[in-house]
């Protein structure tokens, strides 16, 4: 066979392949068709449910009386579903990530099958026993907001009723939802807006799940009663894993109904979330929850609140809306408590014996932007329970970590911390609390680094 015939196949093959769209491409090709409608049409186009072999399917957008904005959303149902029936099904709410809000249009649906439990749906045909809904951002929005989902939610369980001449509104209306089994999942940027959301009305929901999500506040956190499952990648240098660590520590100290399901998958980058959705653990773990016989717990209004509906006359306030707070870049985490002030080390503790990176040095930021602390002392450690905070002096931010989790690791007498997140041309400093660590006999503890000079290093 001559070798310009040989060439000639290949081309061909290679053409072949590079015009062949998966599935999933597929499914969103086909949705762009409906994308490109005008409003009426869009509306027309809409108004009958499609079933794909799996679920009874609403595509629509509808403007929000929370906030007067736009949003598109999908609306699934089990093929089961019957109005005449008294059946109640669970809800489960799906808040997407940043990559997913409008750019184009105001509305662009087919994002909110990229990720999370509607890619199932529509690319692999899957079935939920439950109501599953995904809501979209504002365009160009930085979140969305706990208002918008709460009233969407009112909406879907009939507490609230939406004007059909705001937007399309198909298939926007009150279902059989089972109130006391409202789960609320959400992932990067959608994550925060679930914790948010969470704690700004504590009463709808039976549990959350955050994959990749930026912590608030850790007052605010510990609001959060309910149980919550939560994943996140050691390597994420979108979202430091920082933040998975101190979500539980922070909701685990206001004593949830049951301590927060945490995991850390021993990988690098943003997507905890993939295999996640597409196993049946996590489902099952949120169809397992219910708030039923869970004592409520009272909304808080913060002063800097400004609900207008909280000045009706007559009948029970709504809980108020929170304000929103714009996503960090870099994500800045505050402060969980003040480093204590150390007694004087007693006759025996353990002591510093080496540090790495040395204090003072000058280092290269690894590639991946991932440095292990390494502390040596003087004889063999264990754990203790206390802060660890590296401080960027150049960039006035801190992250902390707790000397009680798994990713401070002891291997006789040394310490390691890993993975620490840095950026280049940057002076940080370390700083250790009291009691982070003791000795093997438990008694004597390492009394810590509170100055800013005892370790400190500059990357480049």
């Amino acid at each position: 066979m001559s070798k310009k015939l040989i060439f000639s196949i290949l081309l061909l093959s290679l053409i072949a392949e590079s015009c062949r769209k998966p599935a999933d491409e597929e499914v969103i090709q086909a949705d762009e068709k409906v994308m490109a409608a005008s409003d009426l049409e869009l509306s027309s186009a809409l108004a009958t449910p499609t079933a794909r072999n799996s679920m009874i399917n609403y595509e629509s957008y509808y403007v929000s009386a929370a906030d007067n904005r736009i949003h598109g959303y999908i609306i699934s149902l089990p093929l089961t579903y019957n109005e005449a029936n008294s059946t109640k099904y669970p809800l489960m709410v799906f808040l997407h990530g940043a990559g997913e809000k409008p750019l184009i249009r105001d509305y662009e649906i087919n994002k909110l099958k990229a990720h999370g439990p509607h890619r199932e749906i529509y690319s692999k045909k899957r079935s939920f026993p439950a109501i599953v809904v995904s809501l979209q951002m504002e365009k160009w929005a930085g979140e969305i907001k706990p208002a918008v989902v709460k009233e969407f939610i009112d909406i879907l369980t009939g507490a609230k009723k939406v004007s059909q001449a705001r937007g399309a509104g198909v298939g926007l209306m009150s279902y059989k939802v089972d109130a006391s089994k409202i789960s609320l999942t959400g992932l990067s940027q959608g994550g925060n807006s679930v914790y948010k959301t969470a704690f700004s009305y504590p009463n709808t929901f039976a549990s959350i799940s955050v994959f990749a999500g930026y912590v608030c506040s850790p007052s605010d956190m510990a609001l959060i009663k309910i149980p919550t499952y939560i994943r996140h990648n050691s390597g994420d240098l979108a979202i430091g894993v920082t933040n998975a660590y101190n979500a539980k520590s922070w909701i685990d100290r206001g004593k949830p109904t049951e301590p927060v399901d945490l995991d850390i998958y021993k990988k690098f980058g943003h997507d905890s979330w993939s295999a996640s959705y597409a196993s049946e653990e996590l489902y099952t773990w949120h169809w397992s929850k219910s708030r039923k016989g869970v004592v409520t717990i009272p909304p808080v209004t913060k002063p800097d609140q400004n609900n207008s509906e909280q000045n009706n006359s007559g009948g029970s306030k709504p809980e108020p809306v929170p304000v929103p707070v714009p996503l960090p870049v870099p994500v800045p985490l505050p402060v969980p408590v003040p480093l204590p002030v150390p007694a004087p080390a007693p006759s025996g503790a353990p002591v510093i014996s080496a540090l790495s990176p040395k204090n003072n040095s000058t280092l290269t930021r690894p590639s991946n932007g991932l440095l292990s602390l390494d502390i040596t002392f003087n004889k063999n450690i264990k754990r203790g329970s206390g802060l660890v905070e590296i401080k960027n002096v150049t960039g006035k931010s801190s992250t902390f970590f707790n000397s009680s989790w798994s990713m401070i690791r002891i291997s006789g007498k040394m310490a390691s911390i890993y993975p620490v997140s840095i950026a280049k041309g940057k002076k940080y400093v370390i700083k250790i609390a009291s009691g982070a660590f003791y000795d093997q006999s438990g008694k004597l503890a390492f009394s810590g680094i509170q100055n800013e000079t005892t370790w400190t290093f500059t990357t480049r």
